[in-house]
């Protein structure tokens, strides 16, 4: 919300400038869903067997 006033305050209220302050507001929601995933699949049996399995340099 913060980001909505002051976008509205320097650069007025065209569409980019919305559209700027509106990413800016929502992006945490996208991060946190994105590292969930990577912390779930970081887990799965495929990606440890790469890591520690044969010819894998993490010995």
């Amino acid at each position: 919300m913060l980001a909505l006033i002051i976008v509205a305050i320097q650069g007025g209220a065209g569409i980019q400038n919305v559209i700027i302050a509106i990413m800016a507001t929502v992006w945490a929601r996208f991060a946190r869903q994105i590292r969930g995933e990577v912390l779930t699949l970081k887990e799965r049996d495929f990606v440890v067997m790469a890591v520690v399995g044969p010819g894998s340099d993490h010995t």
